[in-house]
């Protein structure tokens, strides 16, 4: 993958499918519905850019793979995930794995989507909204959350 985007331009939504055989936790040892987190592991890309404006768009059923992770507005942060996130019929299951600590979160509820924001109302393991920003693109999707002064973007690409 290149590196971080300047301010302003979408983050590569050509990365290519993932090798499904690099999942964590093995199938069938995931929680609240989730899916395994497959793939090879990213690194967040820190740049002092301002992100790209999020456009919406129709948001397709399907499994996602993590691709990239850019922080926009920062300078360094360190953070290593692999992520894998199902949307269907209404309802989003999550499973990131932090390969820096080890750590696995898995969790699902409904999301809903207006305009440009992505709500999902995370039901399990225990009760939380996020709200994101987002872009969809034919067989691409970007996250966007504020977290302090950086906006961090995920691009995730959907698997065949």
């Amino acid at each position: 993958m290149e590196g971080p985007p300047s301010g302003g331009q979408p983050i590569d939504a050509s990365a290519p499918s993932v090798d499904a055989s690099a999942c964590s936790p093995a199938d069938g040892a995931v929680a609240c519905g989730a899916p395994s987190a497959c793939g090879e592991a990213v690194t967040l890309q820190p740049t002092p850019a301002a992100p790209p404006a999020a456009e919406g768009g129709t948001l397709q059923d399907g499994s996602y793979e993590l691709v990239q992770l850019v922080a926009f507005n920062a300078v360094s942060l360190e953070s290593q995930l692999r992520a894998t996130k199902v949307f269907s019929q209404g309802s989003l299951a999550s499973t990131v794995g932090d390969v820096s600590n080890g750590q696995t979160i898995m969790s699902s509820g409904p999301y809903t989507v207006s305009g440009t924001t992505l709500t999902w109302t995370q039901t399990c393991p225990s009760a939380e909204t996020l709200t994101y920003s987002f872009t969809a693109r034919s067989g691409s999707l970007t996250l966007y959350q504020v977290s302090g002064s950086s906006t961090i973007a995920q691009l995730y690409v959907l698997q065949p």
